[in-house]
């Protein structure tokens, strides 16, 4: 709602003054600049920032006033534009009307200075204060995302180092648990804090911050070395196991080895020895004309030697040697067992070598080789003092399978029987025999592997420290203006001084001398001109609220 404000002149003497009217519509400026500037949070108030900022000026003529007051209230907008600029809400209210003349302009020129200066030092006022709570803001702001972005760079290069640990204790074969743990310091609430108190709070909250994060730091490196140490201790029981582990290993690898090769050859060996003996069944052992006969053979080729000795009664007087070979061959069964097959007996040659001379009357020595079946197969007559050989070169087939298990021996094969004919018929029968060497192989003495070392359990906390509050945007400063248009009123002539002008002319045309005529004539010519003007009104003014 409107209050529309009136200013009138009155005469007070010989001075034209302001009435009420325009006393109270001043009063009514001033009151609403102070109530803006009661809007800032300053304990600056603003008629004292208004002393600093321009003195009032006096001024001479109704016209210098108005300058006056429009440089003043140029200087007022400035300072909205820069406080606007700068964020502060500006309310103006409606523009007041002002009528300067000649009675008024000194008193308005000096209240409205006043006002305007009041006005500008609220509006400068608020400036300052939002510019110093948005510096505050800004300052607190930055402090805080500084102390955010070092302290969770330090956490999380400690974090980092805590997981490359994590990640080799995995890999060593510890695994760890990891918790997850949140710090939250008892931050102080900023809410509503503007300037200085924004300051100290936040370099409290962050105080309160960096010691959580450095808490939380020492915290993960002393899991991380425990986990560490941990790791350690188990890797070198590990190295150790494996090591003890590899060298057994190793020996019951090489036993296994031994026994595979042995097995085998045991089930597919062709181990086989083959005993030839010969035996005279007559009793010329012993006594004087005391005779022998051997018999040798090879085991893998099968060729044998049989040799005897000529006793003449008196010395030895040659020895007689008969060689050839036995044909057999071995087959494995696989399991160990083998099977051995004779199939005939070939004859090299006989040989004599004559030793003494023969004293015995009788020398008609012959010497006689017959199969098993009593065929013979070489003879030779001689009288034992001449060494010769005779080759034979004969072959006869035998057809004699012995199956063996492993030490098994056969029984004895006669396969030759040799008659060596003289004083005293000497008659013998040779015999071969086999057996199966193949030895059973015993399972090796494997060695007891190692324990593996118990498993270890390792855990690590994640600490993260709640973040800082946030400073509030400060809120923005308000002020009210009101703006003021100056209008100078044209000069009004008053009555009395047309009344003397006129009057002059004519007193001196009429009464040279005396003037009284003139000055009764003005003060009538006067008090109607007054009346005129009072009841025209000289000036006017608005104001609205």
């Amino acid at each position: 709602m409107e209050d529309l404000q009136r200013f009138k002149m009155y005469k007070n003497g010989k001075k034209w003054a302001i009435s009420a009217t325009v006393v109270a519509g001043v009063v009514a400026i001033q009151a609403g600049t102070n109530a803006s500037a009661n809007e800032l949070q300053s304990t600056t108030s603003a008629q004292e920032v208004s002393s600093q900022v321009s003195t009032t000026v006096t001024a001479t003529t109704p016209d210098e006033g108005k300058q006056i007051i429009d440089d003043r209230q140029s200087q007022v907008d400035t300072s909205v534009s820069n406080a606007e600029d700068n964020g502060v809400i500006v309310n103006q209210n409606e523009e007041t009307e002002l009528h300067l003349n000649d009675d008024n302009y000194k008193e308005i020129t000096d209240q409205v200075q006043d006002d305007l200066a009041k006005q500008q030092a609220a509006i400068d006022a608020a400036n300052s204060l939002n510019q110093a709570n948005q510096d505050a803001y800004d300052q607190a702001t930055a402090d805080r995302d500084a102390a955010l972005s070092q302290g969770e760079q330090d956490l999380n290069d400690a974090k980092d180092d805590q997981q490359t640990q994590v990640d080799d204790s995995k890999e060593a074969g510890v695994d760890t648990t990891n918790v997850d743990e949140i710090v939250a310091p008892d931050y102080q609430d900023l809410t509503g804090l503007t300037g200085q108190a924004l300051l100290d709070a936040m370099q409290h909250n962050i105080a309160l911050y960096e010691d959580a994060v450095n808490q939380a730091i020492a915290n993960t490196n002393t899991d991380t070395e425990k986990l560490k140490d941990l790791t350690d201790a188990y890797q070198s029981k590990m190295i150790q196991y494996q090591a003890e582990k590899t060298r057994i290993e190793k020996e019951n690898a090489d036993k296994q080895a031994a026994y595979d090769k042995a097995l085998n050859e045991y089930l597919n060996g062709l181990n086989v020895n083959a005993n030839m003996a010969a035996r005279t069944d007559t009793d010329m052992g012993s006594g004087q004309y005391e005779t022998m006969m051997t018999a040798e053979v090879n085991a893998q080729t099968g060729e044998f030697t049989l040799k005897h000795d000529m006793n003449d009664g008196v010395s030895v007087i040659g020895n007689g040697e008969l060689t050839g070979r036995v044909i057999f061959n071995i087959v494995s069964n696989g399991d160990g067992t083998e099977t051995i097959t004779v199939t005939g007996i070939e004859l090299y040659k006989y040989s004599y070598v004559n030793l003494n001379h023969n004293t015995a009357r009788n020398k008609n020595i012959n010497f006689h080789v017959y199969d098993s079946n009593g065929n013979e197969l070489f003879t030779v007559a001689h009288d034992g003092e001449t060494s010769f050989e005779r080759y034979i070169s004969q072959t006869f087939a035998l057809n004699n399978v012995i199956t063996l298990v492993p030490g098994q021996q056969s029984d004895d094969l006669a396969f030759l029987r040799i008659d060596d004919n003289w004083v005293y018929n000497t008659h013998g029968n040779v015999f071969i025999n086999f057996q199966n060497t193949n030895e059973q192989v015993a399972l090796p003495d494997y060695e007891q592997l190692p324990t593996e070392p118990e498993k270890v359990q390792g855990q690590v906390t994640s600490y993260s420290v709640t973040e800082l509050p946030e400073a509030e945007t400060p809120t923005p400063q308000v002020v009210t203006v009101t703006p003021y248009k100056v209008t100078v009123d044209p000069k009004v002539e008053t009555p009395s001084e047309s009344v003397v002008q006129k009057l002059t002319v004519v007193e001196q045309g009429v009464l040279p001398e005396t003037g009284m005529q003139a000055g009764s004539m003005f003060s009538v010519a006067g008090f109607a001109l007054l009346s005129t003007m009072g009841a025209l009104g000289a000036t006017k003014g608005r104001k609205r609220d």
